[in-house]
This record gives structure tokens, sequence and C-alpha cells, in this order.
């Protein structure tokens, strides 16, 4: 079992956010196999699998499935409450596309005032662009500039995308400490090396489709680092 550690629910860079406070507030203790335990609200999972999902450009079937069974495994969701936390967390266009994708994929089952809620142009670009990297052959780059595409377009504003292009492209992250071990007076030069490292890998994923696809895992979880 792997367990990760966070201090926020989502990291600050992206646009859609949920309030830690919030969802420690309507928590509820949750029992199963005789251990209790906290667990989000419905409505808060819902919205947490969704940015979950989009935070790593749907990587992974198992995401969009885990969203279809958990609306599937809670008949009475209070679909108006979890508009209104979307709303006011600025996670509209996000459950939007996400519950778009679900139908569309998935055959999910909508309430009929959620499909008229999700039938929105933008929500069906996005939720059309989420497809693509769903739906990709195994071992398929998918590259940068996707995904980053992807994450402006539900970025709110031109500093909230400044911000997400400077923290995606300059700022240091695990893997370029692996690969470059620098002393701390020197820690600013991974700022620049970050970027060179970004063009080298892709370079030699288009030139080495095959190595690629064999070692796919490394090479997605360094796409969107955290």
């Amino acid at each position: 079992m792997s367990v990760d550690l966070h201090w926020g629910a989502l990291h600050e860079m992206f646009s859609f956010q949920l309030d830690a406070d919030q969802l420690w507030q309507t928590a509820y203790v949750e029992r199963r196999e005789g251990m209790s335990f906290p667990s989000l609200s419905p409505e808060h999972l819902l919205l947490y699998l969704c940015a979950h999902g989009a935070k790593h450009c749907w990587r992974n079937l198992c995401w969009l499935c885990d969203i279809a069974c958990h609306i599937q495994s809670v008949p009475r969701m209070d679909w108006d409450e979890c508009i209104r936390l979307a709303e006011l967390t600025g996670c509209g266009l996000l459950l939007k596309h996400t519950l778009l994708l679900s139908e569309e994929v998935l055959e999910l089952q909508l309430p009929a005032h959620i499909k008229r809620y999700v039938d929105d142009e933008r929500a069906r670009v996005l939720a059309e662009t989420a497809q693509t990297f769903l739906l990709r052959e195994h071992g398929d780059h998918p590259g940068y500039l996707g995904p980053l595409r992807y994450h402006l377009a539900l970025s709110k504003g031109w500093r909230n995308g400044a911000s997400l292009v400077f923290e995606r492209v300059f700022v240091p992250a695990e893997p370029d400490w692996d690969r470059l071990r620098l002393p701390r007076p020197l820690y600013f030069l991974y700022y620049l090396f970050r970027p060179i490292r970004f063009v080298v890998e892709r370079l030699a994923v288009a030139a080495r489709p095959s190595r690629a696809a064999s070692g796919c895992s490394g090479t997605n979880a360094e796409i969107l680092p955290c």
C-alpha cells in the first residue's frame, strides 16, 4: 500500500481548487470492516475525483471508473449541493467536462437536470481533449504542450495561466533533483536545468518511440510534475 502525504488538496498551480478546511468540515465518519475513519462527503469526493483525473490528464481509465462507481454507489447524491460547491470553488467547468467524459466513455446515466447543466460547449471541447488522453495507444507519449493547453483551458484569467506555465516549466521538482545534484548555493540553476531537461527528454522520445513505449511509466510520471 502506498500512502501519499499532502499538505493541501491540490497543487496551488491548478485553477480548480478545493478548500481543505471545508473538506474537513463536511467530512463524516465511515465504518468498514469493523474500522472507523473520516471520509469526504459524497459531493466533495466527486469533485476531488474529477480534479485528480484532470490533474494527471486522465492517464488511467480506472480514475474515470472511480467516478462512475462513486456516482452509482450514492443514489441520493445531492447534485444541487455538488453544483453549488463546484461553482463556489471555480470547479464548474471541471465537473461539467468530467461528467460528459464519463457519459461518453462509460455510458454513465446522469439525471435529466445534470444533463442540462453539463450541456456546455467549452465543457464538450475539454471532454474531447480528455478523451484523446484517455484512449491513446499504450506507450504513446502525449507530449508536454497538449497537457499544458488542457490545464490552461481550465485556468481562470491570465494571472492563473501565467502562474501555471511558470510552475510547470521552471519550478524544480523531485525528477530534477534526482537527475542533477547541486550544492545549495547553486540551487537557482535548477530553474534553468528544468526546461532544458524537458526539451532533451521530448527529443529523445520522438527519436526512439519504441524505447519510450517500453519505459512509458517513468516518462508519463514526469509529464505533470507535482
